[in-house]
Formats: structure tokens, sequence, C-alpha cells
């Protein structure tokens, strides 16, 4: 498994590279979460990328597996968030293609805290919602919480601290809402 910074971070908050171990993901005793950005050696086997969709990471994808290098057997990507279309573009139409295996978005871009608590972790937010003198642009966040909240089997409880965002919230629980079972409440 290879990850970036921040998804090892998230991976840590729900499991422990035992738990991981314990899943025989690697049939050899090798490291099983490695960097994207630390030096790894060459391996027949096909590893799991689990990362953030930037820029940086999709180049360090495409340097696995070119110039003569061939560090897998084969990459199945996963990425924690959204991959835009031209870095999906990029990718695809780059000597790694060849070795492609798998690509998805996994939406999974929050901290799991609790069973039923979820952090976004944007310190920026704190002071949006708080500051008196500044405008909270809902949209910047809207779309992670939407995602949180598909994730969860549960009932999402949305709370406002600020009238302002009353409709923006509502929006958001309304398109995050994709199936009947699933209770979405604002809360002020």
């Amino acid at each position: 498994m290879v990850v970036d910074d921040h998804s090892k971070r998230l991976l840590g908050a729900v499991l422990k590279d035992n738990d991981v171990l314990q899943e025989n993901v690697t049939p050899h005793p090798s490291p099983v979460i490695e960097g994207i950005n630390t030096h790894r050696g060459e391996q027949s086997l096909e590893a799991m990328y689990l990362l953030m969709p930037t820029s940086q990471n999709v180049e360090r994808i495409i340097a696995d597996f070119s110039n003569g290098h061939k560090r897998y057997g084969g990459a199945h990507l996963f990425f924690i968030d959204g991959l835009p279309e031209p870095l999906l573009n990029h990718l695809v139409n780059s000597p790694a293609e060849p070795f492609l295996r798998a690509c998805q978005d996994l939406y999974v871009n929050f901290a799991a805290l609790e069973q039923r608590v979820f952090s976004i972790r944007s310190p920026a937010f704190f002071f949006s919602m708080y500051a008196p003198h500044k405008d909270v642009p809902a949209s910047t966040f809207t779309p992670r919480k939407a995602d949180a909240a598909q994730m969860s089997p549960m009932q999402v409880a949305v709370k406002g601290v600020r009238e302002r965002l009353d409709n923006d919230m509502r929006f958001m629980a309304k398109s995050a809402s994709r199936s009947p079972d699933r209770l979405f409440a604002l809360l002020k």
C-alpha cells in the first residue's frame, strides 16, 4: 500500500499498521504501508495507492512507471477525494497507463473521530464561523460534509451556527440525501 502523508493520517485514525498486516495484503514480510515520497524498491507485486488527488501525487505515480522504471507489477489507484478531469487525462495519457489496473474516487476526505463523529479538519473554518466580520462561503465545506453524510448509514445531523448558513445547509442536506431511509436534520 502506497500512501501520502494526508491519507496516512486519515488511515491511521481508523487502522493501525498491524490491522493492515492481519488482512494479508502482502504475501511476504515487507513494509506494507509505504510513503509515496520515500524511496521504494522495485517489486513484482501490484500496489494499492491511497492518495489525495494532487498533481504532485499523479506525477509520482507516473514516475513509478516511466523512464524504464516499473516500481510495481501494476497500480490500483484510490483517491480520497474526486480526481479532477485534467489530472485523470494526464494519468491515462502517460507511460503509466498500461500498468493502471483500477482508478476510483472514494470521497473519504474526513477524519473519523468516533463511530458517529467526523471532522473535515479545516482550521480556517472555525474562524470563519465565529468571526463576526466575515461571511462564510458554505460552498467551501459543503461537498466534504455531504461526502461524509453519504458514507454514514446512520442519521446525520448538520448543525448550522449562523442563520445565514441555514439555506446552504438545508440545500446540502437535501442534495446529500440519496436514499429515503436516511434522515438529515438541520438544528439551530
